[in-house]
């Protein structure tokens, strides 16, 4: 392929998930897996994606081609029943509710792999899926998930819909790429944004190139409305911030309000996605 198109990019190895992670299918991964499982212990143990990573290091070493671009693997929620869901993908804390019951901080043990085993690799999730709960609870989580791809690096990604999702998932993708229904979409280049709580409220922060504005997205994950403060640094806001908010219904635009340069305190409807529009 590269020797067709030195362009294309390619992407592996694809597999399905967290047993393949690990151990190929020779090593009958329903069983179990270990540095002692059949095929793994032919690689010294090592896991089958760092041996997969090693060996295309090796190949580019001997013949001054990268054969990989993207470290490519596939997730899917695999237990849980609550937004929390998403903290599989960076928590280092957070032990999976399901069978897996480990701690994956997914993205981060990608950038990992590839920090150690075949540096310039880029990481992408081609197949992913967290939904878990109902309409509501999926759509903030896919929202939740979008803010992690940005805060956590992750280059390419690709949802794979299914059965449960519901049918508000697009809005989760509107409030980031069309919020206000004219293509106005949130930043280009990250923000440093935290939260006290992410569990009860995400925050995900982002600068927008063609007009210099600073999108800022509250996300409110919980059944209950929370006043919280928004604390502002290192921007300088000129003029008031467009408001733009979901609560389940279609993206409205709310009030316009004022934003003093440390920020201000707001309250956050239950199970909402609110959206800032700072002009700097």
């Amino acid at each position: 392929m590269k020797a067709a198109d030195p362009t294309a990019k390619v992407l592996g190895f694809s597999e399905w998930g967290w047993p393949n992670y690990f151990c190929s299918a020779a090593d009958h991964v329903e069983n179990g897996c270990s540095a002692s499982s059949p095929d793994r212990a032919n690689h010294g143990g090592t896991a089958l994606v760092e041996w997969f990573l090693q060996k295309l290091r090796a190949y580019q070493q001997t013949h001054g081609t990268r054969l990989l671009d993207y470290l490519d693997l596939h997730y899917y929620a695999q237990g849980g029943d609550s937004t929390d869901v998403t903290r599989s993908r960076w928590d280092p804390n957070y032990t999976d509710p399901s069978w897996i019951g480990e701690k994956i901080r997914l993205i981060p043990r990608m950038k990992q792999w590839v920090a150690q085993d075949y540096p310039g690799t880029k990481i992408s999730l081609s197949e992913y899926n967290l939904s878990v709960g109902g309409a509501m609870t999926n759509a903030l989580i896919q929202a939740d998930v979008l803010g992690i791809f940005a805060r956590e690096g992750l280059d390419l990604a690709t949802r794979w819909p299914m059965g449960n999702d519901g049918n508000l998932i697009a809005d989760a993708c509107r409030i980031y790429r069309n919020y206000d229904g004219n293509g106005s979409k949130f930043g280009d280049t990250w923000v440093r944004s935290a939260s006290g709580n992410q569990a009860k409220l995400a925050v995900y922060g982002a600068r927008r190139s063609g007009d210099g504005a600073y999108t800022i997205l509250v996300i409110n994950k919980t059944s209950n409305a929370l006043e919280s403060p928004l604390n502002l640094s290192g921007i300088s806001p000129k003029g008031q911030a467009q408001v733009w908010r979901w609560t389940g219904g279609a993206i409205q635009h709310a009030s316009n309000r004022t934003v003093p340069a440390a920020g201000f305190t707001a309250i956050y409807p239950a199970r909402s996605l609110t959206l800032y529009v700072i002009p700097a």
